[in-house]
């Protein structure tokens, strides 16, 4: 079984040779010869409208991949013991108001995957976008990237 290790944090993504370095210290401490790395970085990249946000779900918007679709995929990979794509730019639209947030939640959902978009905080846009239009009439726009390598000591 393969080491995995998912960072999904702001700091180390203009970083990378401070986080593989800190990586490869931890991983002589513990005798790891090879680890997997996910760094998961998200960020919401403004307000659009109905109409932009309708082109995302006919995908004819050049991001054509949602967060779900792509981290689902990783996942789905990684219990197979296949290795994941190396990287995705995908996007993401959340919700505003709480109730239409609960229209997206999934009675199945696997609990990592859960916890990982908890921790993202990627339906939580009124704390970035407080004075926001009510949703029908504008919508919040999120881009999310995603790499993975190998790391080997």
């Amino acid at each position: 079984m393969e080491t995995h290790l998912v960072y999904s944090g702001f700091y180390y993504n203009h970083y990378d040779d401070q986080l593989i370095s800190f990586i490869i210290n931890g991983m002589k401490k513990y005798d790891i010869k090879s680890l997997m790395l996910s760094i998961i970085f998200m960020n919401y990249k403004g307000k659009i409208t109905k109409e932009e946000m309708k082109k995302f779900g006919k995908g004819i918007h050049s991001r054509k991949v949602s967060v779900n679709d792509d981290l689902e995929s990783f996942f789905e990979d990684l219990r197979l013991g296949q290795n994941p794509k190396g990287s995705a730019l995908t996007y993401f639209l959340p919700y505003k108001k709480e109730e239409k947030r609960k229209l997206v939640v999934r009675e199945k959902i696997d609990p990592t995957y859960e916890k990982i978009l908890d921790d993202l905080k990627m339906m939580r846009p009124e704390l970035r976008y407080p004075k926001m239009k009510p949703p029908e009439e504008e919508f919040l726009e999120g881009w999310c990237q995603r790499r993975t390598f190998l790391i080997v000591e």
